[in-house]
């Protein structure tokens, strides 16, 4: 995953028949009256015409492990490296206190017209939360859990592309990824009742 954007992030996918779905995680929240709402926009291509879907969702706080993640500091820095790295965590630190939450939005994927906007409710036990969106009424279909973020969702089958890597794992998966393996693909089944049939 990239490094998480404390104040939101420009999402967009393709539907089908020339449309376009659209989010700024930031820009496109909102609080009313203790409820809070993202949009999304969706653009037809053909006729120019836009439609706004607006969804109710649960804020997810920023968790005090994120808040006060620990720096890392070696004695092999030099002192103007060492302050510059703790100036910019400590920046970082604040931006997390007054954000205070999470962006509505992880990611979204498409699937002919369907939205799975996936939010940062997650549970170990179940995995991510997702809202499928019919995104030619505008209404959500289903919430519903997923085990892993797909990359790709076609078709009733969500597609998720593993790197092996490097024995002690960590880090960052392409530096880590090991040369002597090659990366698969994990296909999911979902359940066509998550469509709404």
């Amino acid at each position: 995953e990239t490094r998480l954007k404390i104040y939101g992030d420009t999402f967009y996918c393709l539907l089908i028949n020339r449309k376009v779905v659209s989010t700024h995680t930031g820009a496109d929240r909102k609080e009313e009256n203790g409820n809070w709402y993202y949009t999304l926009q969706v653009d037809d291509l053909s006729s120019m015409e836009q439609q706004l879907i607006k969804v109710s969702y649960i804020p997810v706080e920023f968790p005090d492990s994120v808040i006060n993640k620990q720096i890392l500091l070696t004695s092999t820095m030099s002192e103007d490296v060492r302050q510059n790295r703790i100036d910019s965590h400590e920046k970082n630190r604040q931006a997390l206190v007054e954000a205070g939450y999470y962006p509505p939005l992880r990611k979204i994927v498409t699937d002919r017209t369907f939205i799975f906007a996936f939010s940062f409710l997650h549970d170990p036990n179940k995995g991510y939360l997702a809202d499928v969106i019919d995104s030619e009424s505008g209404k959500v279909l289903s919430k519903v859990y997923f085990p892993t973020l797909p990359q790709i969702i076609k078709n009733g089958y969500a597609y998720r592309t593993i790197l092996p890597l490097l024995s002690g794992g960590g880090g960052n998966t392409i530096t880590n990824r090991n040369p002597r393996e090659y990366p698969f693909i994990k296909k999911y089944r979902i359940d066509p009742a998550v469509y709404g049939n």
